[in-house]
């Protein structure tokens, strides 16, 4: 016999949607306090203070979570990659990017839809390989650093609620 989870459909929505996202915090994974969930959606995050945020040019930045299932071993998971971009070199950034490099984190992502994801809930998220610091060659070109960030977790990111979102920015 088979496993099946209840299925209740997806309608079609005609509203916008935008790809990218926005803007990023994180945290240490042991600095604050896990998320309040609450019909599986995060209703409170603990100190806000414990999170820094970071800024950086549209349409530079992307999460994928991508699913992986193994019927012989009964494994379902998903891999996510946050990938992040920070134009120009220099000090104060390339030394917070080591401090990432060196961190179990969390990350609060808000995406172009105005909508907020919240990352390594059950395992930190960390660098991945591949992060880069680059010049270019001819004016025009990238100079700055490219990071992607993983994690894998049981389900997909959850979303963090509006009014959670309103008292973790004020």
């Amino acid at each position: 016999m088979g496993c099946c989870v209840s299925l209740n459909g997806i309608i079609r929505g005609c509203d916008n949607s935008i790809g990218g996202i926005r803007r990023a915090w994180a945290t240490c994974d042991d600095e604050a306090g896990k998320p309040t969930i609450s019909n599986d959606i995060i209703t409170a995050i603990p100190d806000p203070e414990a999170w820094s945020e970071y800024e950086f040019r549209k349409q530079t930045g992307s999460v994928t979570q991508t699913g992986s299932r193994d019927d012989a071993t009964g494994s379902q998971y998903w891999n996510i990659e946050i990938v992040l971009q920070f134009s120009k070199q220099e000090t104060e950034k390339r030394l917070e990017i080591n401090a990432i490099a060196l961190s179990d984190s969390r990350w609060i992502i808000e995406d172009n839809n105005g909508r907020y994801w919240y990352f390594g809930h059950f395992y930190p998220v960390t660098i991945a390989d591949g992060a880069t610091a680059e010049t270019g060659t001819a004016f025009d070109d990238f100079n700055g650093y490219n990071i992607t960030l993983t994690t894998v977790s049981d389900v997909l990111a959850y979303e963090v609620s509006e009014k959670a979102m309103e008292d973790f920015l004020k």
